[in-house]
């Protein structure tokens, strides 16, 4: 080395360097280099992993806060479900379906909650499970054979032109008329389809509770039923729905085919089948002296009924040839009437005077 001159000297150390430098790029800064691309490498992947769970995250929160509102929806009906049901548009279909059968002499609708037991755990503690009920009761008359039947102010006896009295003097001189079929007793077949139409309507949620009727003691029959609706109220849990649910079956146990062609429900004014042993025979006059709401006639033809009972007129001069007897009571058309109702037409058109 000492006998090396300066210059081999300088480039044997430059050399020496270069080799060193060499060595070190190989064996160091390469590798380092590989691990740093790698590491970025690793990082854009993260980075891409990281935007995507950030997006899935997004989307799961946004799932979720759906979900939760899907879910409280779902809630809300469920412990709502019986509140929500407008019980006015269920009574507006029930007696639809009574007026559509021609059982449309209402008089009396209404509808009341039914109590029902708690449902218990095994833990003693109480379901959030209920079953909820709603019973309209409603009640129906059958119509006498006698008084003029009326239905939602038809027929109209006041016009524009002041008292119908042909259209009146006419009606009351049929009064007790069978062979007029505007004076047919209905009611009680009208009212036994509807109940079955309902029963089927609605199987699920619907069903006929009791059916009894009362005889008025006046020539008519009260005609009842209970209707009840069935609802649930599932708290937070909900009940899987099932394609064949079963329902309850009701099924006749005594005796079919039985001739009840001659028996009779109520006392009529006047029984007029044939196959009664009560056959052409009335109420007496007693019964009727007292006048009573009859919620399928004209208030006038209840009035007459009641008068003639008073009077001690019969209702028919001749039971055989059915023959009514209300001649005295038919008003005269060319004769006015006083007390009139008024009836607004726009003009001065109230009491008809004499």
């Amino acid at each position: 080395m000492k006998n090396l001159s300066l210059k081999e000297r300088v480039l044997l150390i430059g050399v020496g360097l270069a080799l060193f430098v060499a060595i070190a790029y190989i064996f160091i800064i390469m590798p380092m280099d590989k691990k740093i691309d790698q590491r970025r490498y690793d990082l854009a992947d993260r980075e891409r992993q990281d935007a995507e769970y950030e997006a899935i995250k997004t989307q799961n929160s946004a799932m979720k806060a759906s979900i939760q509102a899907t879910e409280k929806a779902i809630q809300d009906i469920e412990l709502n479900l019986f509140a929500d049901t407008d019980i006015e548009v269920v009574e507006n279909f029930v007696m639809s379906v009574f007026e559509s059968t021609g059982s449309k002499y209402l008089s009396k609708i209404e509808s009341t909650d039914v109590p029902t037991d708690d449902i218990y755990l095994p833990n003693g503690t109480i379901a959030n499970e209920k079953l909820l009920i709603k019973r309209i009761t409603v009640e129906y008359a059958t119509t006498d054979g006698f008084t003029i039947p009326e239905y939602n102010k038809q027929p109209s006896w006041i016009t524009t032109d002041g008292i119908d009295l042909p259209l009146i003097s006419d009606a009351i001189a049929h009064m007790g008329d069978y062979e007029d079929s505007r004076y047919d007793v209905v009611g009680y077949n009208e009212f036994v389809k509807a109940l079955k139409l309902i029963s089927e309507e609605k199987p699920s949620c619907m069903k006929i509770h009791r059916v009894y009727i009362e005889d008025s003691t006046y020539g008519f029959v009260y005609l009842r039923a209970e209707i009840d609706l069935y609802a649930t109220q599932l708290g937070e849990r909900r009940v899987s729905q099932t394609s064949s649910p079963e329902q309850v079956k009701l099924e006749w146990a005594g005796r079919t085919k039985v001739d009840c062609s001659g028996g009779m429900i109520g006392m009529p004014l006047l029984n007029m089948n044939e196959k009664s042993s009560w056959y052409l025979v009335g109420i007496s006059l007693d019964q009727l002296k007292d006048f009573v709401n009859r919620p399928y006639c004209s208030y006038f033809s209840n009035a007459i009924l009641t008068e003639m009972a008073k009077a001690g007129l019969p209702l028919y001069e001749d039971y055989a040839t059915r023959t009514p007897n209300t001649a005295m009571f038919i008003p005269d058309p060319n004769s006015l009437v006083t007390n009139v109702p008024d009836v607004d037409t726009g003009d001065d058109a109230g009491v008809v005077e004499e």
